[in-house]
């Protein structure tokens, strides 16, 4: 019996192209149909139909012409920033970062709250929602739909469900984040690693905007990392290949929060100098720290620590 091999249907391929022209012109705005079809390889007939339906769509919109010196002048296209907005979410370990921005990734509203661990995970999450109810709220008074919701959380992620599997200094395990904001927001909810998040802005907007490998590093109350590889980001077997932070470094080390000792995060972590310097203030060293907190020394924190630096310490 001759084999049968499965082939990607026409719609996938429909879809992946869409996103190649969305990309490139996120990249490289403003285009023409014809330098789309040059940089991204597709035909210019294939281009002109997809750029079609993006119009259609208002994901992208028509700008002028393009300068020519002879001729029939070219139609530049962009992304459409009206196209509608997106949410973005961080719940850090002791805070909540929520934004809302148009189709171009430009910031229209923004907050910051403080959380505090011992808060519980309810009511946490209860800040969370609340926070995101009122950028949904915000994005409504653009007159634009709300495309879609990213969370970023300092843990473990099943990307493929939205679980937050395990989050050693949240010490939350197995909460089911995209059923959660389900619940509550009816569009599409993404969760995954706050690294990996970080890694992908820092990609598509921010330093490595023109590089295809790298390693991005989160240091703050833990330290994680986000790995990009040929422009795409890089999971390992398990999708866990950025938790650098969980590396064990020293067999007889401290206890970190994710059971284990030693790991990179007890040495180099926020709380990690912190403690540090505390101990060695605590063990007679001078220090301009000590007079900046008045000699409470619980209340050394990193900024602190950057200020008596700069003044010489």
């Amino acid at each position: 019996m001759k084999q049968r091999y499965r082939t990607g249907d026409q719609a996938l391929v429909r879809q992946i192209n869409l996103s190649i022209v969305l990309n490139c012109l996120r990249d490289t705005a403003p285009l023409s149909r014809a330098s789309l079809a040059e940089i991204t390889g597709l035909n210019k007939t294939t281009v002109s139909s997809l750029v079609r339906e993006l119009l259609d769509r208002r994901f992208v919109r028509e700008i002028g012409l393009e300068r020519s010196g002879g001729g029939r002048p070219a139609v530049l296209l962009e992304l459409n920033p009206h196209a509608g907005c997106i949410i973005g979410m961080e719940i850090g370990v002791d805070f909540i970062y929520a934004i809302l921005t148009d189709f171009k990734a430009r910031i229209l509203w923004r907050r910051k709250v403080e959380t505090d661990p011992t808060e519980g995970q309810d009511a946490i999450l209860d800040k969370a929602l609340e926070i995101a109810k009122q950028a949904f709220e915000a994005g409504q008074a653009t007159n634009t739909p709300i495309l879609g919701i990213g969370i970023g959380v300092p843990g473990l992620v099943d990307v493929s469900t939205g679980e937050l599997l395990f989050a050693p200094n949240l010490r939350w395990h197995d909460v089911p984040l995209r059923d959660i904001f389900a619940r509550e927001f009816d569009v599409p909810i993404f969760v995954d690693n706050d690294a990996n998040a970080s890694a992908l802005a820092e990609h598509f907007f921010g330093a490595a905007r023109h590089t295809d490998n790298f390693i991005y590093l989160k240091v703050g109350v833990g330290l994680g990392g986000g790995i990009v590889l040929d422009g795409k980001l890089f999971g390992g077997v398990g999708g866990y290949a950025g938790e650098f932070g969980h590396m064990t470094i020293t067999n007889d080390g401290e206890l970190c929060n994710c059971g284990n000792r030693g790991c990179w995060e007890t040495l180099v972590s926020q709380n990690a100098v912190i403690k540090r310097v505390r101990r060695a203030i605590e063990a007679g060293a001078e220090s301009r720290i000590e007079q900046l907190v008045e000699g409470h020394l619980e209340r050394i924190s990193i900024p602190v620590i950057i200020q008596a630096a700069d003044e010489g310490d």
